[in-house]
């Protein structure tokens, strides 16, 4: 499931820089599309695009398990958690807090866990029943996600998965509840 082709405008790239995937479930893996606005972009991915990786990896598949973790956490633990870099979550108590903290924060961050010296940040998407059904990343170089500019690049992909979410759907709580 590629959640680029649902007709949204993609304003966060003209914000962000020349990339920005977006993230379908497949099992304990994702799989990733990506949005180009430059096409002569250097690509600097470990994942090509209609790849796979682990869901522990990355800021897109981190996002969608943490917001769908009683459902996809025990098969992604069945197997040990690979850790490609030394910045990559490869604990699985650690990988909770991480998945805590994303849900608290609303979105993941991801700091070359993938990639050395390559950062983003990931949003779930959710389908009309509220269910997390896939997500959207924004990623660059780390230095590109030094404060203040990782806030600047959280509201727009918040505001990027919000505009999908709804357009597959989605209606968010009461805003006396809390977003799934």
């Amino acid at each position: 499931m590629v959640y680029g082709s649902v007709g949204v405008r993609w304003p966060i790239l003209e914000y962000s820089w020349p990339t920005a995937p977006a993230i379908g479930r497949s099992g304990s893996q994702q799989n990733s599309s990506t949005i180009d606005a430059d096409t002569a972009a250097i690509r600097v991915f470990e994942l090509d695009v209609g790849g796979s990786q682990r869901l522990h990896l990355g800021a897109g598949p981190r996002a969608l398990l943490a917001f769908a973790e009683d459902e996809l956490l025990p098969a992604l633990l069945k197997s040990e958690l690979s850790a490609p870099t030394p910045a990559s979550i490869a604990d699985p108590d650690a990988l909770r807090a991480d998945l805590a903290q994303t849900r608290q924060r609303g979105y993941s961050i991801s700091r070359g866990d993938v990639t050395p010296d390559v950062a983003a940040l990931g949003a779930p998407v959710f389908d009309a029943t509220g269910r997390a059904v896939g997500a959207i990343s924004i990623c660059g170089l780390l230095h590109q996600f030094q404060p203040p500019r990782e806030q600047q690049l959280a509201e727009h992909l918040l505001a990027a998965y919000s505009q999908i979410s709804r357009r597959l759907g989605y209606t968010p709580p009461h805003p006396s509840t809390e977003d799934p």
